[in-house]
This record gives C-alpha cells, structure tokens and sequence, in this order.
C-alpha cells in the first residue's frame, strides 16, 4: 500500500508540476517562448459542436495563460461533409478573441487550406511571407477532405521577422497521419526537405506540431537526422477528451541550433471550470534565440 500511495504521489506531482508556467515577462528580447495544440475538428452541429461551445472559452483562456510568442494549431476546422466547407468557426472565434496575435498560413478555402494557423505576436514579429505544402499522396487541392475520404496531411509554415531584428524565423506546422507509420515517415521527408536549405545556411528553424509518434519512433528520427532535436517532456498530450493519457507525448516541439532551451518543455494539463481545451493537452517550451 505505501509502494502505491509513493507512486500515486509521484505521478501527481508530475502532473502539479507540468500544469504551471513561469510569466513569459519578455525583459530579454532573445527570449522566445513557442507552444502547439491540437485544437480537435468539430462539425457546425450536434455533439461536437455542442462540445465546442463547452470547450471553446476554455481555448482562449490556455492560449492566454501560456502566453506562446509563436502559437502552432492542428485541427483548426469545421467539418460538414462536404469537400470544401467555408465556414471555419473555430478559426472565426480564436481570431476574433485573439486579437494580440496575428494568424500566418490562412486563407480562402478554395485556394488554402486553414486548419493549421500560425499565431505570432503582433508586438514581437512582422509577417514576412507563408504558405503550405501537401506531404507526398497524402493531399490534393480540394480541401478539407479528398474524394477518398481521407484527411489531406499538410504543412504550413510562416517565415517571422522579429521586430528587434536578428534573423527571420522559419517556423512549420504539421499534422501527420495518426494511423499509417509509413505515411508519417514521407511526411517527415517532406519537411526535411523543406527546411534543408534553411539549416544548411544556420537560420533558425522551428518545426512543431501533432507527430502522432513518439520522439523516439522512426519518424522522429528523419527530423534528428534534418538538423532537429525535440523539447525534452514528461508525459502523454493526447488524453481522449479525459484528461488522461496512455501513451507519452505525440505532440512535439523541435528546433535547430539556433535555439537554447530553458529548462525542459511544459505538458500544460490545465482545465478550466472542469472544461480542457481539446483532447490533447498544450505543449510548451522557453528558448533564447541566438
């Protein structure tokens, strides 16, 4: 019974400690603090919807209380049954109740798929260019779902000027297949590919996001080999909508060396009024940029 009663305290520690964060007080401009969250896809009705207007203020308010510089969102959508649905109400509600940040690698829907904004202070970056790319057979241009039914797997990414100089930040968002290991791994090709050239010339690269693997899969070793190391974590960030997780981390925070991490990355476990953001915790990481 005291072996037991040792573990269950231990185990509630871990999670006490992954639940709070320092101020992000921003007094060293090299300071830099990034977060992800898998925002859960909801429907313009039903149950779903239904949960959304549940869970919504409680988004805002862990978007808030992290304070991220730079914000990455998966599952960013409003999903009807069509292939092409304008409406996005979740993006429309976070854009609305968000206004210190600026939303990268959006736009019509006919033209950009959405589901995978990048927020960034507008007091801390400049927008200076963005965009999207499909991993390989995993997306076409009609968007949100192919023909076959399947979700199209994207990147999005945003390349931020800071506003107290210093180099551009490239940052990528991604969302990999939850069910196909080998689709994660071209996935994690693509990406590699895309900020090859940006590691090469040893511009700072962010890439961030819902891995649906563990950071010692194969696919994050395609990242390690691209110039990547992961934000070291304890414990899991998808939790089946109950707070408790099975597995440890899939949502991941990687970076290139310009990055100095302080101290090791937050699973922010917070609920509020009893309501969790979505079913997978945030993950969160301090830096100083060099």
């Amino acid at each position: 019974m005291l072996v037991r009663l040792s573990a269950l305290l231990a185990a509630m520690a871990i999670i006490v400690g992954c639940m709070s964060l320092p101020s992000n007080d921003r007094v060293d401009g090299a300071r830099l603090r990034v977060a992800s969250l898998n925002a859960l896809y909801i429907r313009p009705s039903g149950p779903r919807f239904e949960a959304w207007l549940d869970r919504r203020e409680a988004m805002v308010s862990a978007i808030a209380e992290i304070d991220a510089d730079i914000f990455a969102l998966q599952e960013v959508e409003t999903f009807d049954g069509r292939p092409l649905n304008e409406d996005n109400l979740q993006l429309d509600f976070l854009m609305e109740r968000l206004p210190s940040y600026g939303f990268a690698a959006i736009g019509p829907p006919e033209r950009v798929p959405s589901t995978q904004p990048i927020l960034y202070r507008k007091d801390r970056f400049r927008l200076v260019d963005e965009g999207f790319y499909f991993y390989p057979g995993q997306g076409d241009p009609v968007f949100p779902r192919r023909a076959d039914r399947r979700q199209n797997r994207y990147a999005s990414w945003a390349l931020l000027q800071p506003l107290e100089g210093g180099s551009p930040i490239h940052v990528h968002n991604f969302h990999f297949d939850h069910q196909s290991g080998t689709r994660r791994q071209e996935a994690a090709s693509r990406i590699a590919t895309e900020i090859a050239p940006a590691v090469a010339r040893g511009e700072p690269v962010l890439v961030i996001g819902d891995l649906n693997a563990l950071r010692h899969s194969p696919t994050a070793a395609i990242l390690r080999r691209a110039g990547l190391a992961f934000s070291q974590m304890t414990g899991p960030t998808f939790h089946f909508g109950t707070g408790i997780g099975a597995f440890p981390a899939i949502d991941h925070l990687l970076y290139s060396d310009r990055f100095e991490p302080v101290g090791r990355g937050v699973v922010f476990r917070r609920n509020y009024d009893g309501q969790l953001p979505s079913d997978h915790h945030p993950v969160v990481q301090d830096f100083i940029l060099h």
